[in-house]
């Protein structure tokens, strides 16, 4: 044997006896909603019940595992880890897992006398906060019951009535919203001065109320990560907190990294107070009350804080901003990367973005791209330029603009171009390339025939027919934008494998037949008898509305979750062992649910099997225009879904109007009257009035919520007609790029002037 053969053999010999005794010495906990904190922890059978429990039983390097299930607590770990070995906390399914300081609101709402807006419940306890899930909006709390008259989206609770007032955020009756009542004080998840902790997968909501008074660089948060090294938080979810995500190294030594997590609903998104080599990537912060993703503070150490791959909408304050000494200026320690931002973004140092106008740092960014400001020039720019905008794909279609000719593959914004993306319109044509929405394919036929491992298949807004069966790997078709790609006609798919559906309405029958990997998101099925998936090894169907049943045979591991079902039996499976997550349902009765192996399941029945947990039974209001199906009351199912999304399809991102309530006539005389108004959104509208049909007069009015003015110098005994129509609305009330104005004509309101008293 030779003496290099010795040696590589002492040196395997040694790494396995290191990687045997690691083995032996890390441990693996287990949390789940079955446990006992009295047991041991070490097997999903002798689990903990609380995180916390769990959390204290762990050393450096080993893992806690966290199974499904919604835990009311806060989990904080102080002083922990080392520099050599990582400790992770995970939930044994990413997004299974959530965190809350709050509960549901199942409160019983009615209208207070003598009040348009403000309505009462009966609630006694703590309220610390008041969450509107559905919109993820937070309401203010308001000095009195009175206030909540004048301004939308607020609340007051009187503790000593046992009483909880609120207006909406869009003056409906609280009933059409889904609200949560916070009742915890303090983050969720909590690591102090510790090192090497990372938390992957999990999510929580809820957390906005301080333990004792607010600190300005230690919101309360969702996950924060307070004078920790080398920590990390992937594929988190934040929302409905005071901060989603907070990293705050006044203490430490940093190093920490936020990657793959998605924010949404806190006060601000993520956030890094006094930064010390931080990197935040690959997250998504949107529709956050104030900010996106933002540094603050002081820069400490020459070491890179920097932003990679977000993307981030509907942020008020900003979507991206670097402030403070080391930040707001620098441009070698302090940088943005591949971001993508609807709106303002002040970071000095950028490259390859696409970002709004406006701009406080300044800086040279002639790789970036900047988008219009106008709503009407935004939706047409974003919409010739990039993949999928409205659905977050902004890489760049063939005939961009964006895309720079020359060496090195030059390119502007956060993509390179390639061949990968393909696009099916009704305005298309067979002989185009494919490659861009204006010289799209017409016939899915033909675009099932072109599909390439690797290729995404976007499908325009419109009705198509069928196609031959579908025999791909690694492929997803989609469909673009907010119009509906309606598929008439059969679709199957056989033997295909990693292969997604997205968006799309199926109005014919739907067959899978053998396979892996399989996945349904956020689609409409109305035709056949059943949906029939058989032989699928890992099927997911997530967000959907099923008319039909859907029939399940020979599969495994099948993730059902945030489905509308609108038949009963909804489910048809030969064995229940299959089903690996099932939650947050709706059903349209409560027996039968499912029907397993011929035999039918109640939801009391599939609960008490550990299925559907957080389910319901909800009765869907249907209609058909065209073939379309519509549900007409979305609001119920609004906030009830995974992580505080909808039951049945979602979007993020999803057209809203601004809605106008009143005029109203009030304090008649003989010459005057008042009229009273409230928009959802900073409007400028004009007022018009007058005893003709003409209403000679106007006025120009910049309002925020509610508006009254006065007319004077009316004439006694007449009658007089008032309108009020939204103008325009403020760019800045609307950074997400949702509302619109109204296209219905507003009422006119009649009234009549006193007569003149007599002398």
């Amino acid at each position: 044997m030779t003496f290099r053969r010795c040696v590589i053999r002492a040196l395997s010999a040694l790494l396995l006896l290191t990687s045997c005794r690691t083995q032996v010495w890390a441990a693996e906990r287990y949390v789940n909603k079955q446990g006992k904190d009295t047991n041991s922890g070490l097997s999903r059978g002798t689990a903990f019940l609380t995180i916390q429990r769990g959390a204290e039983a762990l050393k450096p390097g080993d893992t806690l595992s966290i199974g499904p299930g919604e835990y009311l607590e806060n989990v904080k770990i102080v002083d922990f880890g080392d520099a050599e070995r990582g400790t992770l906390i995970r939930a044994e399914t990413p997004g299974t897992v959530l965190l809350r300081g709050d509960r549901d609101a199942e409160l019983h709402f009615r209208k207070v006398d003598g009040r348009r807006f403000v309505y009462v419940a009966d609630c006694g306890g703590d309220v610390l906060s008041v969450h509107e899930v559905d919109t993820l909006i937070a309401l203010a709390p308001a000095a009195d019951a009175e206030a909540l008259e004048f301004g939308h989206g607020r609340f007051y609770h009187d503790k000593a009535g046992r009483k909880l007032y609120v207006s909406s955020s869009d003056f409906q009756p609280p009933g059409r919203h889904c609200y949560a009542i916070g009742t915890l004080r303090g983050d969720g998840f909590l690591a102090r001065n510790s090192r090497r902790i990372t938390f992957e997968g999990l999510a929580a909501r809820g957390f906005a109320t301080p333990v004792t008074k607010p600190e300005l660089c230690y919101p309360v948060s969702g996950f924060m990560l307070r004078g920790c090294q080398h920590c990390v938080a992937r594929r988190c979810v934040a929302f409905l907190n005071e901060s989603g995500v907070t990293v705050n190294n006044g203490e430490g030594d940093g190093d920490n990294v936020v990657e793959l997590c998605r924010a949404y609903g806190n006060r601000e998104g993520i956030v890094g107070y006094n930064p010390s080599g931080e990197t935040f990537r690959g997250c998504h912060c949107f529709l956050n009350e104030i900010y996106g993703a933002r540094f603050y503070g002081t820069r400490r150490e020459d070491k890179l804080c920097l932003f990679s791959r977000l993307v981030a909408w509907g942020n008020p304050g900003g979507d991206y901003w670097f402030k403070g000494k080391g930040l707001s200026t620098e441009e070698r320690y302090a940088r943005a990367e591949r971001c993508v931002a609807f709106k303002d973004c002040h970071i000095r140092a950028l490259s390859h973005c696409v970002k709004g106008r406006r701009d406080l740092r300044g800086g040279a960014h002639p790789d970036s791209v900047s988008l219009p400001d106008g709503q009407a020039q935004f939706m047409e720019f974003v919409d010739r330029e990039f993949a999928d905008p409205l659905n977050f794909d902004f890489r760049p279609q063939a005939t961009s603009t964006i895309r720079k000719p020359g060496e090195n593959c030059d390119y502007r914004g956060p993509y390179p171009y390639t061949a990968d993306i393909r696009y099916v319109s009704r305005e298309g044509s067979d002989q185009n390339d494919g490659f861009s929405t204006i010289n799209a394919w017409k016939t899915l036929e033909h675009a099932f025939k072109k599909l390439r491992p690797g290729d995404t298949l976007y499908i325009a807004g419109g009705r198509y027919s069928s196609a031959a069966p579908l025999t791909v790997r690694n492929v997803s078709i989609r469909g673009r934008g907010m119009n509906a790609a309606v598929i008439d006609g059969p679709v199957a798919a056989v033997a295909c494998r990693d292969v997604s559906f997205e968006r799309l309405h199926l109005t014919g029958s739907v067959t899978v037949a053998g396979g892996k990997h399989i996945r349904f998101g956020n689609c409409v099925f109305t035709g056949g008898e059943s949906v029939e998936m058989e032989n699928v090894n890992g099927l997911a169907v997530t967000h959907g509305l099923l008319r039909v049943p859907l029939g399940l045979r020979r599969c495994s591991k099948v993730d059902l979750r945030g489905n509308l079902y609108a038949a009963a039996p909804a489910v048809r499976i030969d064995k229940l062992e299959a089903v690996e997550r099932s939650a947050y349902n709706s059903y349209l009765r409560a027996a039968p649910c499912w029907e397993v192996g011929r035999r039918p399941l109640s939801l009391t029945e599939l609960q008490r099997e550990l299925r559907d947990v957080h389910s319901t039974v909800l009765v869907p209001k249907l209609t058909e225009n065209d073939g379309l199906t519509t549900l007409e009351n979305a609001w119920a199912f609004g906030g009830r879904g995974p992580l505080g999304t909808a039951v049945g399809p979602y979007r993020e991102w999803r057209p809203l109007t601004m809605r106008l309530v009143g005029p109203f006539v009030r304090s008649v005389t003989d010459t005057t009257a008042n009229v009273e108004w409230w928009t959802t959104l900073p409007a400028e509208v004009e007022l018009t009035w007058g005893h003709t049909p003409e209403r000679a007069n106007r006025s120009q009015v910049t309002q925020t919520s509610f508006c009254t003015r006065s007319m004077i110098g009316l004439k006694p005994g007449r009658k007089y007609t008032v309108k009020v129509k939204p103008r325009r609305l403020f760019s800045g009330a609307d950074p997400a790029h949702r509302y619109r104005l109204s296209d219905q004509d507003p009422a006119v309101v009649e009234f009549s002037t006193a007569a003149r008293p007599p002398k």
